[in-house]
């Protein structure tokens, strides 16, 4: 395949995905396979992908990180409307941990110093905490987000949703 046709598949391949993924997907994506690229991987042909990914094993790559790169490569799969490659089971979960309310207590507690912006400190703390908005959805937040005790938030996937705000963090607002 030429290189210029290869880059228009490629490009295509892009566009494919703007109507199906959110941006950030999309960057991460198009980042990786060109990495798989230079890594020495003809995207086109499956069997080099799958060949890549057993070599990868062999130096002890995790099946986590390799489950990545095989998620991105389905994608592109997808695309081409060809069969998609199983994923490693991971035997480990990812585990998150919670904070405690002795946890949240300090946090809020830090905020209150002799600064200009503690008041703000404190508002994003308890937004995150009692909303369980994530933090890119806090920064981009505008005054008009909040209509009474609900807050209109733009989400992953520029999904938009709405959280009911506690008294309590409504006072710092």
């Amino acid at each position: 395949m030429g290189n210029e046709n290869f880059e228009q598949k490629l490009q295509k391949f892009e566009e494919w995905m703007y109507e199906r993924y959110a941006q950030k997907t999309i960057e991460d994506t198009m980042r990786a396979m060109k990495r798989l690229i230079k890594y020495g991987v003809d995207i086109n042909k499956k069997e080099s992908f799958i060949a890549w990914i057993r070599e990868q094993r062999k130096k002890g790559k995790l099946d986590k990180t390799l489950n990545s790169y095989i998620k991105t490569y389905n994608r592109y799969l997808e695309f081409l409307g060809i069969e998609k490659i199983k994923r490693f089971k991971v035997k480990e979960a990812y585990r998150t941990m919670k904070a405690s309310e002795e946890d949240f207590q300090k946090l809020i507690e830090a905020c209150h110093v002799n600064s200009y912006t503690a008041l703000r400190n404190e508002a994003m703390i308890r937004l995150i905490f009692t909303t369980g908005i994530r933090y890119k959805e806090l920064i981009t937040l505008k005054v008009t987000d909040l209509n009474g005790d609900v807050l209109t938030v733009l989400g992953k996937g520029q999904k938009i949703r709405q959280v009911w705000v506690p008294p309590t963090t409504l006072k710092v607002l």
